[in-house]
């Protein structure tokens, strides 16, 4: 019987010092600028949590346009958008993107908790 590989073993060459030299060196960089994107993070605002678990309609889409002009007004490092959700209408929906779009800090949408979905108008969202 003969073997499967995945990946080729033929395709696995020495790597030479260099080139691993190389790559430690900017691994560091990048742990260096993470930590001070992460410091000038912390100066900045809170994290904003917004939870949709119903349909999409008129009143959410307002509900989540408020939500994102406070944390902008308060200067939040971003909104962060739960979602469980069947649907629900187009027109709310757009006007959620809209938000979403003109907003100057970041707008995060997870789907959430596990067996949670987004179908219809909040796969759009997503």
């Amino acid at each position: 019987m003969k073997a499967i590989y995945f990946l080729d073993p033929s395709l696995f060459r020495p790597v030479k010092k260099t080139a691993l030299w190389l790559t430690l060196f900017i691994l560091a960089l990048f742990c260096v600028e993470t930590i001070v994107v992460s410091a000038e993070d912390d100066a900045m605002g809170a994290l904003f949590v917004v939870t949709i678990s119903s349909a999409i309609n008129p009143a959410v889409a307002e509900f989540v346009e408020e939500a994102i002009a406070k944390a902008v007004t308060e200067n939040g490092a971003c909104i962060v958008i739960q979602m469980d959700t069947p649907g629900g209408l187009a027109e709310s929906m757009r006007q959620i993107v809209k938000a979403m779009l003109a907003s100057r800090i970041p707008v995060i949408v997870y789907v959430s908790p596990p067996g949670a979905r987004a179908a219809s108008a909040g796969v759009m969202i997503t």
